[in-house]
């Protein structure tokens, strides 16, 4: 019955039943909770029915993940620069403002960069056959090609012509060539002469040119305002954190001792790099306090802030050698004013410093040495600025032509040489001074230390301001930068914490080859240095004689130069001597020049040992027998092992925090993390430099912890 008055209503009814929302709804909700109800329809067709319940399942899920706000848009100052750049650089493309905007800590992306770059209807240069035309005069093209000859033989061909006339400049052929070979054509083929030309004769033209050169009186002037300025901070804070760690009564003073020569192992490079992630424009703390109620005032990239910087670095360096004189002071002196009624400071200014002043002068001069010396710091913060000093002008000046100009660098090599020579004898005439009045006065006495009162705890706490500045801060931030994502406007939040930057470097082959190099540099590399250190101050120490002397200021003559500039000494000698050439792709040309660069330090380590032995008891020995051999492997050995321990380990941190010496000196196989830190730099390849720093830091951290708990003081 049921069936049939649907039958009826169904012939009277139009033909395409009309449905609302409400029935399609019923209709799909009835089918969700029992799809064999699809049979009992009769007014509609099952497939209708499934359509509405699919299109309901599309609307549900499209509703679920409607847009909730998006992501960050770009700042209007950040937009406003990126068309400026275009704009004001019509040859820079994206990629180009891209990496000069991460320099300055900028964190946008590239594809970022190119939306809102200045748009241009004509192409931004010339065409290819104008830009050719215009500069034929300066350009070479080059080509590699094989020859076969009449006797099946393949000979290798090497072509430069010049554009201009159709000139041929060069053309070699080899039977076996190679990397070595290719590099020297091109070398012989774009100077002027080759290097072994009969015509080469010596004069000053090559002077002539750097000293007309504004940039480098520019670099020489900035330098001398450097090394000052750094200087005048350094030596009164290292001197009075040494008289307060040693002759006053400061808390904490026994663990706070290792603390402070933490930025000494610190790269400069890596230190600089630290405080751009952490101060520089859109760094982490100038954002925080852009957002707070005090805005930034501060510019990382200006003169007085690099030398703030750099002079609050070498605090600890002044720290290092004032220390051990003002704790071998007699203290009878002291004593003595205090019973005439001189007060607790005028005893200090009177007494004590005057006592220390050979140490402090001996400090002055290698604070001011090191100022001539400086590369990683004006690299990373004065290169935005302009700033260029003596190192990043010697730098740059091999970077900057196709064809290093090898003559004129020579000169900026022997103008800090020249400098450097005098300051290191005068730093060893006041270092025999120093141990002369130590000599005069005793070591350890026992001595009354002054009492600090009220000012205990506030002096305290400006030292550990001092290691919060200098040491937390700047390793934080690479840290934390290491970690994090860059995203348009800055760095992505706490919730995008990441591993991709050190699985980047993994992935980088010249980097995960570099720390393998690094850490077998400072073992091996500096367990063989030690020994050959050891072995030339025995032989200064022991042999009576006058080139025994000669000897000893012979060693401190690589310390004159800076380890740029010995670097590339190297290099000239390992191009020049045919037979050592093959040298200049192994590990070792990196070891060699790492070893002449700390001969003075390493055997300094080991003469101060050999100076405070008592020459009595190897006279005993061979009183009673015993060969000079045989005293010396008995008694000298043994009371050496400490000194040679410390020698070892203090090389290895000297060795893996180097990063300038080896950068003229890096080839395919033999990369080092410093050099390649510089390159990576160089590059713009952020998140690469933040990943390898933090290694870099790794392993001098876990050195540095060892030489804490082996008990090695490096003044002692």
């Amino acid at each position: 019955m049921l069936r049939h008055q649907l039958n009826v209503l169904r012939r009277k009814s139009p033909k395409r039943v009309a449905f609302n929302n409400l029935d399609r709804l019923v209709f799909a909700g009835l089918y969700r909770l029992s799809p064999g109800l699809l049979d009992a329809l009769k007014i509609l067709m099952p497939q209708t029915v499934i359509r509405w319940h699919r299109a309901g399942f599309r609307a549900y899920w499209r509703w679920k993940s409607r847009p909730r706000g998006g992501r960050r848009r770009t700042p209007t100052n950040i937009r406003q620069l990126i068309r400026e750049m275009s704009v004001a650089n019509p040859l820079w493309g994206a990629p180009r403002i891209h990496g000069e905007l991460l320099k300055v800590g900028i964190n946008v992306g590239q594809t970022t960069v190119a939306k809102y770059m200045a748009r241009r209807r004509q192409p931004p240069s010339q065409g290819w056959k104008t830009f050719l035309r215009n500069h034929a005069d300066g350009i070479a093209s080059m080509d590699l090609f094989v020859v076969p000859t009449i006797s099946f033989r393949l000979l290798y061909g090497f072509l430069i012509l010049h554009h201009s006339r159709r000139k041929l400049l060069w053309l070699s052929v080899t039977a076996h060539p190679g990397a070595q070979w290719i590099a020297c054509q091109l070398t012989e083929g774009l100077l002027s002469a080759p290097f072994s030309d009969a015509s080469a004769r010596f004069g000053l033209d090559s002077y002539r040119f750097i000293f007309a050169d504004e940039n480098f009186s520019i670099a020489f002037g900035t330098t001398l305002m450097l090394s000052a300025g750094m200087t005048l901070i350094a030596v009164p804070l290292g001197t009075g954190l040494a008289f307060l760690m040693v002759r006053t009564d400061l808390p904490g003073r026994h663990w706070l001792e290792p603390l402070i020569l933490l930025p000494i192992f610190i790269p400069g490079l890596v230190m600089g790099f630290g405080y751009m992630v952490a101060l520089g424009p859109g760094g982490m703390l100038s954002e925080f306090f852009e957002n707070s109620d005090w805005a930034a005032t501060w510019n990382l990239y200006a003169f007085p802030a690099l030398v703030v910087i750099a002079g609050l670095a070498h605090v600890p360096y002044v720290y290092l050698y004032v220390s051990p004189a003002m704790r071998n002071l007699d203290g009878d002196a002291e004593q003595a004013a205090r019973s005439a009624g001189a007060g607790a400071w005028k005893v200090a200014f009177d007494v004590t410093l005057p006592m220390a002043m050979p140490a402090i002068l001996f400090a002055t001069v290698l604070v001011f040495f090191f100022g001539f010396e400086l590369f990683g710091l004006p690299l990373v913060l004065g290169d935005r600025q302009g700033i260029v000093v003596l190192s990043t002008y010697l730098y740059k000046l091999g970077n900057t032509l196709a064809a290093p100009p090898y003559q004129h660098m020579a000169v900026v090599v022997v103008m800090m040489a020249a400098i450097g020579l005098p300051l290191v004898f005068m730093q060893r005439a006041l270092l025999t001074e120093t141990g002369r009045a130590v000599a005069r006065q005793g070591k350890h006495l026992l001595f009354a230390r002054f009492q600090l009162g009220l000012c205990r705890w506030p002096t305290f706490l400006l030292i550990a301001l001092w290691l919060a500045i200098m040491v937390l801060l700047p390793v934080a931030a690479i840290v934390l930068r290491s970690f994090l994502v860059a995203e348009d406007g800055g760095l992505a939040g706490w919730g995008a914490l990441t591993l991709e930057h050190f699985q980047a470097l993994l992935q980088h082959a010249a980097a995960a080859r570099s720390i393998i190099n690094t850490v077998l540099m400072g073992t091996i590399g500096g367990g063989i240095a030690v020994a050959c250190y050891t072995a030339l101050a025995l032989t200064v120490h022991c042999w009576p004689s006058r080139w025994a002397q000669a000897v000893d200021y012979l060693a401190l003559m690589p310390r004159a130069i800076p380890g740029l500039a010995v670097g590339l000494v190297l290099l000239w000698v390992l191009v020049f001597i045919k037979p050592i050439t093959p040298l200049r792709e192994m590990l070792v040309s990196v070891w060699l020049a790492y070893a002449v660069v700390w001969l003075a330090c390493g055997t300094q380590i080991v003469r101060g040992r050999l100076e405070k032995l008592d020459p009595e008891l190897e006279e005993i020995a061979r009183t009673v027998g015993a060969t000079q051999s045989r005293a010396g492997f008995d008694i000298t050995f043994p009371l050496l092992r400490k000194s040679v321990l410390a020698a070892w380990l203090l090389i290895f941190l000297m060795f893996v925090r180097d990063y300038s010496t080896a950068i003229y000196l890096i080839a395919p196989g033999n990369e080092i993390a410093g050099p390649l830190l510089v390159s990576l730099w160089a590059q713009s390849s952020m998140d690469l430099v933040s990943a390898l720093s933090v290694i870099i830091i790794a392993i001098l951290g876990t050195g540095a912890l060892i030489v804490s708990r082996l008990g090695v003081c490096p003044y002692d």
